[in-house]
């Protein structure tokens, strides 16, 4: 397993504009935190974006102007707003740069079917919410259950319930020393 390119401790999080999982972005946000993690937010959002509570995020970094070699690496958030990027060039060319510079990239909820997509889940297992499991198993992958998948340098969660396994994930890859 190669390790992950941790040039600092920064951590992008991508968030829908609109519906995104609050109960994810949180626990995901406090528990990276709590392990001594540098949060920062991006969205396409024009101003601030709204959770599936109503909760407001407004992003710290451009969408349109995110360095890559910033972070170690980006989690993309789930819930129902995140079905709106399925197709977006945008979306998925930054998980794509994520992954070409061997940097973390993690999704849960529906958000892995933008791994998919964007090219960079290609084989090995994942998981997501059960509603996008055909999609991940028609591409060939190795569809698990479990509520936390760490491939390589993917890493993949279920859904909210899921979000404290699947930031122990990223916490535990993110800790993996360079040798």
């Amino acid at each position: 397993m190669q390790p992950v390119n941790r040039q600092n401790n920064s951590i992008l999080i991508f968030i829908a504009a609109e519906n995104f999982s609050s109960v994810e972005y949180r626990i995901v946000r406090e528990m990276l935190i709590k392990n001594g993690y540098g949060i920062f937010v991006t969205s396409d959002a024009k101003d601030v974006c709204v959770g599936d509570d109503d909760s407001k995020v407004r992003p710290e970094v451009p969408f349109y102007n995110i360095r890559v070699s910033n972070f170690a690496g980006i989690v993309v958030i789930g819930g129902k707003g995140i079905a709106t990027y399925f197709e977006d060039p945008g979306v998925l060319k930054i998980i794509k740069n994520f992954h070409s510079a061997n940097k973390l990239v993690a999704a849960i909820c529906a958000a892995p079917v933008l791994l998919l997509r964007s090219g960079v889940l290609l084989k090995g297992a994942a998981t997501c919410h059960p509603a996008y499991k055909q999609e991940l198993i028609s591409a060939q992958i190795d569809y698990s259950d479990n509520k936390a998948v760490i491939n390589g340098n993917i890493i993949t969660g279920t859904d909210a319930a899921a979000s404290v396994e699947f930031a122990g994930a990223l916490i535990k890859k993110l800790s993996i020393k360079k040798i």
